[in-house]
């Protein structure tokens, strides 16, 4: 009796869909400090001094450090890094959440996790209420929380402390989109009825809710300010409150259009964006973002019902079109589906802007699950209809047919009906498992690289010392070595510089007392994922043809194709000082190794994979 009460009330399943999510995502409680989270901690206790960071300001990288500075001794930009190369985000909110909780928890990595899991908790609570509010029916309302809930796309939102800004911006644009409908409902009945029309005939009637109109819309400007403040593309909140007002509330719709500008021009004026080939933009690299928008624009639809992956989608153009090119079919018969059935979802339109602007400012990076976390937001109630749809689907459900089209029809239904179950009992269920099997997958990784650092055997008696890291496992691995290191270790003098932030194999010749001449036969220095972060477009890591680091100098030797496989490194002391450290990858861990022999050459082979698959 219970158990089938129980099963009967929509609210009491979204609870459990809620406890199912959140108890998948526990994982993340052991994964610790992880890349950025580490710059995040040095910024706020002191221990990094950065011209643009602070409290407010934790992602906001300013430009590249100059030779005077701390960070430049510190080796916090890369030998390749260009000298236009900017970093500028603009998310105090997020910024004052972290260091909000880095007050009240210090160094304590579970209770930080803790905080995004409530807040991916409250997230899915303010979804439920969002998609009922729209006029889903609740089985609808209920699997679409599924979707949304059971995406692996949330792994990295929410287990990465650092990115715990894409959490605050979902909380941002649900709580705008749902004052927004409050605001209607609460409006008088004419207003409602009017609003009510202009959207698609499906929605049934919403209750009345507490406090005036007024009040609402003040709200929901409140949450669309919030959504920006935590992530630039948190702009799309108050797109999502002109398009809901655009007939109901013409002078707030107008009004929300007007934020959205403002904020826009007001962020250029203040000196905020980004010129790095990891993060093109339209107009300063538009092949590259071009490229990116078409893998999203493919990859999405799939990553959204399924275990696609979209972190797996290659970043070099070629093998990246074979990928799109296999997916295209599935993600045509997917959309041409959803398209089909949304005709008599309610709020469709607001549904499809909400993925479809919150899916075009994600090709701003290369393509990965982890962007879809806003954009699924809107898609997740349009897949859920056309799945429910096509479950009920029948051979006579588009009226009297002539006797020689029922065949037809019939066929028709039943590949309706067979791709909802499909996607029911089959890509859905894959893509929670697929969400259970990343959230051990990264607690893997986040160990594994916090370990390949720490666990280098160096004195920590604070002397100084410069670490020349020939090689990594991963990109990972090399970004950010000596954040980690001092994180974790206390030791503030020893800092890292890297030749390279990928695996490639090196020959490693010493010239003279204090000059070495690297080579490689593989990929070109800078060409690596991670390594093309610190590069801009149009820039060229032959030119400048001498670069310089606080470690050593560099003097690029490229080919007659402008590639560079060599280098010629001049160190500042002879390689055997006592302050110079040479480290590369061997027999599974980073390894403090002397320097060739005048004359002589060091073979190393190219570093194993921190995790299969992973830069």
């Amino acid at each position: 009796m219970h158990r089938s009460s129980f099963l009967s009330s929509p609210g009491r399943l979204a609870w459990l869909v809620v406890l199912v999510a959140v108890l998948l995502h526990s994982v993340s409680l052991g994964w610790g400090f992880f890349a950025d989270d580490y710059v995040h901690l040095g910024v706020l206790e002191g221990w990094i001094e950065h011209p643009t960071m602070r409290g407010w300001s934790l992602f906001d990288f300013g430009h590249v450090a100059q030779p005077d500075s701390p960070l430049f001794q510190q080796g916090a930009f890369p030998w390749w890094t260009d000298a236009d190369w900017q970093g500028r985000f603009f998310r105090p909110l997020s910024s004052v959440v972290r260091r909000a909780t880095h007050a009240a928890f210090g160094r304590h990595a579970l209770a930080q996790h803790a905080v995004s899991l409530g807040l991916f908790a409250a997230v899915l609570a303010l979804a439920w209420r969002l998609y009922r509010s729209l006029g889903f029916e609740p089985r609808v309302a209920l699997l679409a929380l599924a979707v949304f809930a059971f995406d692996d796309g949330a792994v990295m939102p929410v287990g990465w402390i650092a990115n715990q800004n894409s959490v605050l911006e979902a909380l941002g644009v649900l709580g705008a989109w749902l004052a927004a409908r409050y605001a209607i409902a609460a409006s008088p009945p004419s207003v409602e009825s009017s609003a009510r029309a202009a959207h698609s005939a499906g929605a049934a009637p919403s209750p009345r809710p507490a406090g005036s109109p007024g009040t609402w819309v003040f709200l929901a400007f409140t949450a669309a300010l919030a959504a920006c403040l935590a992530k630039e593309s948190g702009v799309l909140a108050f797109a999502v409150l002109a398009w809901e007002w655009r007939r109901a509330r013409r002078g707030c719709a107008a009004l929300a259009v007007g934020c959205a500008l403002g904020y826009v021009v007001a962020w250029s004026l203040a000196g905020f964006g980004l010129r790095s080939q990891g993060y093109p933009t339209p107009w300063g690299d538009p092949a590259a973002w071009s490229s990116n928008l078409a893998a999203l624009s493919v990859g999405a639809p799939l990553s959204a019902v399924s275990p696609f992956m979209l972190d797996l989608v290659p970043t070099a153009t070629p093998a990246r079109f074979v990928v799109l090119a296999c997916a295209l079919p599935f993600t045509f018969l997917l959309v041409q589906a959803v398209v089909r059935a949304a005709r008599s979802a309610p709020h469709a339109s607001t549904c499809a802007l909400v993925f479809v602007l919150g899916l075009v400012p994600q090709a701003g990076t290369w393509p990965s699950d982890r962007l879809l976390f806003v954009p699924l937001l809107g898609a997740a109630p349009l897949v859920a209809h056309t799945i429910v749809r096509g479950l009920a689907a029948h051979t006579n459900e588009r009226g009297p047919a002539a006797h020689t089209n029922v065949r037809g029809l019939a066929a028709t239904s039943l590949t309706v009906r067979l791709g909802a179950w499909a996607l029911v009992g089959f890509a859905l269920p894959l893509s929670a498992l697929s969400l259970g099997a990343r959230e051990f997958l990264m607690r893997d990784v986040t160990t594994r690289a916090r370990a390949a650092i720490t666990e280098l055997e160096l004195a920590r008696d604070g002397a100084p010392r410069q670490v020349v890291l020939l090689q990594a496992p991963s990109g990972l691995v090399a970004l950010q070595p000596t954040s980690v290191w001092a994180g974790e270790t206390g030791d503030l003098a020893t800092h890292f510089f890297p030749v390279q932030m990928g695996r490639r194999a090196l020959d490693v010749r010493r010239l003279d007392e204090r000059t070495l001449e690297i080579e490689t036969t593989g990929a070109p220095f800078g060409d690596e994922l991670f390594e093309r972060v610190f590069r801009t477009p149009g820039g060229s890591v032959a030119e400048p043809p001498s670069r310089r680091t606080a470690a050593f100098d560099v003097v690029v030797l490229a080919d007659a194709s402008g590639a560079v496989r060599k280098l010629r490194l001049t160190f500042a002391r002879p390689l055997e000082a006592r302050e110079l450290v040479f480290v590369a990858w061997r027999d599974g861990r980073l390894r403090v190794i002397a320097p060739p022999e005048l004359g002589t050459t060091l073979t190393l082979a190219e570093a194993e994979p921190l995790v299969p698959g992973m830069p």
